[in-house]
């Protein structure tokens, strides 16, 4: 899996529907709150927030 920490407050375009339920930007605080593919999705984001 690779992350991108991205400062960018543009719009998102979901240009694959058929791959993803929903694209959008997400605050650090946010994240803990996010229904994932995975459980362990939410630990890495959180943990890449701070690296």
């Amino acid at each position: 899996m690779t992350i991108w920490l991205v400062d960018y407050d543009g719009a998102v375009m979901n240009n694959a529907p058929d791959e993803h339920d929903e694209l959008r930007w997400v605050t650090a605080d946010e994240i803990a709150g996010l229904a994932l593919a995975h459980p362990s999705y939410v630990d890495l984001l959180c943990r890449a927030m701070v690296a």
